[in-house]
This record gives structure tokens, sequence and C-alpha cells, in this order.
């Protein structure tokens, strides 16, 4: 309390006490023990109001949602990773950039959508890479006897950029039913996975925003445009 009465009476004593906070905040993550990726860490009342006020908006519409089963804690840790996500495609109209990740696959695991892949965060499922791959860029890997990649092939690119224009326009935004996130904060679902043969073609894609995307990999299920 006397802390809260001098920083109020004494405005260098406060600038002092903003920079002393300032100087302690930290983030540390690292993958744990159980499989998951751990995060602790301390912001400053300035970083962290930014932080709150984001997590907020993004977790707080799902409380309003009667078939969102997810828990608190879960709408935030979703949220979390919607801010990262949206930072990576871009946050402005036309500015979309590919996401820079790097995920190493057989190509039968792949296909089947069946497995466990490692990755620099701990290990994800086939069908979570089938997800990710959705539009991507591919190489192709040889590796020797010993798994030490011998060659890469030419990287292509899925989604040509004129394609995922085209399917901003037509779509707008998410095609799962009452969802409003915008285009360029969609992935580019394949409704047929290209490793399963299906075309990448207009009418074998649809917008879907990242948790609606998880969905139609886990259930398999086909979005309807109305």
């Amino acid at each position: 309390m006397l802390a809260a009465w001098k920083r109020h009476t004494d405005p260098q004593a406060a600038q002092a006490e903003a920079e002393r906070l300032h100087e302690q905040r930290a983030l540390h993550l690292s993958p744990s023990w159980s499989g998951m990726v751990h995060i602790n860490g301390d912001l400053d009342p300035d970083g962290g109001l930014v932080v709150l006020n984001v997590l907020q908006a993004l977790s707080e519409p799902a409380n309003l949602d009667p078939s969102d089963t997810r828990t608190p804690a879960q709408c935030r840790a979703d949220a979390l990773v919607e801010m990262c996500r949206r930072y990576e495609q871009g946050g402005q109209e036309g500015s979309r950039r590919p996401p820079r990740l790097l995920i190493t696959i057989p190509w039968h695991t792949l296909r089947s959508g069946n497995g466990i892949i490692d990755t620099e965060a701990g290990p994800i499922g086939a069908e979570s890479a089938r997800r990710l791959c959705c539009d991507a860029t591919v190489s192709r890997v040889l590796l020797d006897p010993d798994r030490v990649p011998v060659e890469i092939g030419r990287a292509t690119r899925v989604i040509p950029p004129a394609l995922r224009r085209t399917l901003d326009l037509r779509d707008q935004h998410c095609t799962y039913p009452g969802c409003d996130v915008p285009a360029r904060w969609c992935d580019a679902h394949h409704i047929i996975h290209w490793a399963d043969g299906g075309k990448t073609c207009l009418s074998n894609l649809r917008l879907l925003c990242s948790r609606h995307h998880s969905a139609a990999h886990q259930k398999d299920w086909h979005p309807q445009r109305e």
C-alpha cells in the first residue's frame, strides 16, 4: 500500500519502479517431459496489458458459443497460438507470408495420416502434419541407409499466390457455418488432401480458421459453403 501511494506522489519513484519492472521481464519456453511445450514468464504492466487485451479479444467470444467445449485455460492457450499464427501470416491485407516451419515426414506417414512426427518443439501427430501441409512449400528429401540426407529436390508451392487470392475473394472468411474469421487469418484447406490425389484447384479448396482447420483434419469433416 505504501509503494502504491509513493508511485502516485513521486513521479521519479514511479518511473524508477516502471523501469525496474521492465528489466525483470522474461519468457522461457522448453519442451517438457510430458511432450508439451512449457511456457513460463513475467511481463511488466505495459507489455502485459497489450497481451491481456489481445488474449481476451481472441478467447472471450468462445464463451458465447454453446458448442465450444474448451475450458477457459484452453481458450487462452489457443488464443496465444492464434496471435503468433496471425503475425506469421501477416497482419495486413495482402501481406501473407508462408509459414516458417520445417517438418520432415516420411511419405507413407503423410499419406496414411498415422504415426508421430518428431519436431523441434516435440512430437506431433501425422494428421497435424497433414494439416500444416495443406498449404506449404514441399521438397523431396532422399536419405541414405543411416537416414542422412543425400539429395533435396526442388521446392514447390502447393497453393500458388494467384490461386490463394482468388480463394480469398470467393470465400472472404472461414467457411465453417457461423465463423467470420477473415480470409487473411485463415488457412487454405484441401478438401481432398493433395497427398491423397486431391487437386490444388479452387473447387477442392476452402478457407478455414486454425481452429476449424484442425477440426476438419481430426474428424475428417468437409466444410460446405452456403
